[in-house]
C-alpha cells in the first residue's frame, strides 16, 4: 500500500516539459510515471510481489488510512503481511505552494514504511479508529473527536507523537485537542520540516522506534490533515 499527497511531481514535470518544448517529441514512455499508482507498482516489482497493491491519495494523515487498509486485508485473510509506504518529493512547485499557505513552513521530503502482520512482535496496534472527516465538523472538532476515539491514558508512560509543525494556523486545532496532555510529547515536524505526504509516516516510525527501545510502554499518534481528515493510532509494547 502506497500513500501520497502530491504524487510524482518530478516525473510529471519531465513529461510536461517535453510536451511544452516539442509535443511531437514527447515520449509516451514517460506517461506511466505521471500516474499516482506508479510508485506502488514499482515497489511491488522491486520486492518481487505479485500480491495486490493499492495507492491512496489524501492529505498528510493518509498514511494512517494506508495502515487501516492493510489491517483490513489482514483481518480478511487476504494476505500474511503488508508493507505500507509513504513518500514525498519536493521541487519548486510544492515548496512555493507551502509558502503561499504560510511563510513559516520549511518543506522537506523523504519516505517511511512499516510492515504489518499477524504476529507477536515487539510492537502491536492497540487502537486504529476510523478517521474523522473534516467536512463534517472542521479541524478542531475532528481533532477532539479523534482523541476521544483513541482513549489514550495520560499516565506518564504513554508518548504522544503529534503532527504540529510550528505553524500556528495549522497547529491550533491539534494543540487545543491535546491541551491538557502532561505526558511525554514529540513533534517530528518541528525538527524534520513539513514533509506533506510523508509527515505522518515519520510520526509512526518515531513512535515504533520509541517502543522498540523500551523508552515508553505505549505511543499515541495524532494526525490532523490540512483538508480531508483527522486520524490517529495507539501502539503498545508487548512484554517479553
Amino acid at each position: 500500500v502506497c500513500t501520497l499527497l502530491n504524487g510524482c511531481v518530478n516525473y510529471s514535470g519531465r513529461f510536461f516539459a517535453e510536451v511544452l518544448a516539442d509535443s511531437a517529441m514527447a515520449s509516451p514512455i514517460l506517461f506511466p510515471e505521471t500516474v499516482f499508482n506508479a510508485p506502488s507498482s514499482h515497489i511491488s516489482a522491486m520486492i518481487g510481489s505479485t500480491a495486490p497493491n493499492d495507492t491512496l491519495i489524501g492529505d498528510s494523515s493518509g498514511f494512517l488510512s494506508g495502515i487501516d487498509l492493510a489491517a483490513e486485508w489482514l483481518e480478511r485473510g487476504d494476505l500474511d503481511g503488508c508493507l505500507v509506504v509513504c513518500a514525498e518529493e519536493i521541487n519548486w512547485l510544492t515548496a512555493e505552494g507551502l509558502r503561499l499557505y504560510s511563510q513559516n513552513y520549511v518543506p522537506s521530503e523523504g519516505a517511511a514504511a512499516i510492515f504489518l502482520e499477524h504476529a507477536q512482535n515487539q510492537v502491536s496496534v492497540l487502537r486504529l479508529p476510523d478517521p474523522v472527516s473534516l467536512a463534517s465538523c472542521g479541524r478542531t472538532a475532528a481533532a477532539r473527536r479523534t482523541r476521544e476515539l483513541l482513549d489514550a491514558e495520560d499516565d506518564g508512560e504513554t508518548l504522544l507523537v503529534d503532527g504540529c509543525a510550528s505553524v500556528d494556523r495549522f497547529d491550533r486545532p491539534e494543540l487545543a485537542a491535546w491541551a491538557d496532555w502532561r505526558g511525554p510529547r514529540w513533534s517530528p515536524r518541528r525538527i524534520l520540516g513539513e514533509g506533506m505526504g510523508v509527515a505522518t509516516g515519520f510520526q509512526v516510525v518515531a513512535a515504533v522506534r520509541a517502543l522498540e527501545e523500551a523508552s515508553h510502554r505505549r505511543a499515541v499518534i495524532s494526525a490532523v490533515g490540512a483538508n480531508q481528515q483527522a486520524a490517529g493510532m495507539l501502539l503498545g509494547r508487548n512484554r517479553r
